[in-house]
């Protein structure tokens, strides 16, 4: 763990945090990692806020992940902060267009903790990429875009039904 490092992790139901706490403990890194239980949605900003990264660890093989967009991740890019994601379809598409962030084969904690080193040697990106990410999300996921998508596809839906 880096000196000047800080792991927040947000949201962890009670079993979960009593397995988390062990592991902290005996990398005696309690000084280094927060746990915090789970927030009421308007102070998810405010810790989106004070991240230099988010990490969002979805495991890629449950079938939900391939048809999703993930809102936590446009959250984080709305705020700019580059994220370190998992690779689902959503998630490969962004990073492809977009250099915000790492985008991981796995969910595995060593990859997640390479991800992390990477993005402290590369700190002075960071802004960069965060930019770029909330520039995105502004762009492909305005109301008008979403909307105007959304409307294309009913469309070609009707066209095909012939209604």
């Amino acid at each position: 763990v880096k000196d000047n490092i800080k792991l927040q992790i947000v949201g962890i139901n009670q079993n979960d945090r009593a397995f988390l706490d062990s592991i902290v403990y005996k990398l005696r890194i309690q000084d280094k990692v927060e746990i915090i239980p789970p927030v009421k949605q308007p102070a998810i900003p405010s810790y989106i806020k004070k991240s230099d990264v988010g990490v969002i660890p979805l495991p890629p093989q449950h079938l939900w992940w391939q048809v999703s967009i993930p809102l936590k991740t446009l959250e984080y890019l709305m705020m700019e902060t580059p994220v370190i994601v998992t690779d689902i379809p959503f998630h490969h598409q962004l990073l492809s267009k977009c250099k915000c962030g790492i985008n991981l084969s796995s969910a595995e904690p060593k990859d997640i903790a390479q991800a992390i080193n990477w993005m402290y040697e590369h700190k002075n990106q960071l802004k960069e990429m965060g930019m770029k990410g909330k520039k995105y999300v502004e762009t492909q996921f305005s109301f008008d875009k979403v909307s105007t998508d959304l409307e294309t596809f009913m469309k070609s839906i009707m066209v095909k039904k012939n209604l």
